[in-house]
């Protein structure tokens, strides 16, 4: 295991759990706001330049209180299903996407490679700047897989 510290690509790339009722979102809140130091939070679909800095304990539990806001008016749906964590029991990184502009979970994996950015990103690592419509490196098919496509 190396030493060098986790990089934000590869954490925003990492495996993530949905949030689905409001109850999960309220209990994960609960924790971000028991322990509000050492975030960086970063809207990655804009032009902002990436925080260097993490947020103090007061701008972050002001941004959990807008973000709880702002999800609670823009899903009209008894259920979150906007917010992903990479460990609910421990939060180290958090996607947290405009309920009304998620795409669709048809595309995933499917013929678009366009990437849909959260709204916000809340980290422990420091954000990197992303783009929405990165293409993902193409897989290296296999021997067979280049037969049977012909």
């Amino acid at each position: 295991m190396s030493d060098e510290p986790k990089r934000y690509r590869d954490s925003f790339s990492g495996k993530f759990s949905g949030i689905i009722p409001w109850e999960k979102f309220d209990e994960l809140w609960g924790r971000l706001k028991a322990d509000p130091e050492g975030w960086y939070v970063y809207r990655p679909d804009s032009d902002d330049v990436p925080p260097d800095v993490v947020h103090g304990s007061k701008a972050f539990l002001a941004f959990l209180e807008e973000a709880d806001e702002f999800l609670h008016e823009q899903q009209y749906a008894d259920y979150c299903g906007a917010v992903y964590v990479d460990n609910i029991q421990k939060p180290q990184f958090i996607k947290i996407f405009h309920p009304r502009k998620m795409g669709s979970g048809c595309s995933i994996g499917g013929g678009s490679h366009t990437v849909i950015l959260p709204w916000w990103t809340v980290s422990r690592v420091r954000p990197e700047k992303m783009r929405g419509t990165e293409q993902p490196e193409p897989k290296k098919k296999g021997l067979v897989a280049k037969f049977l496509k012909g």
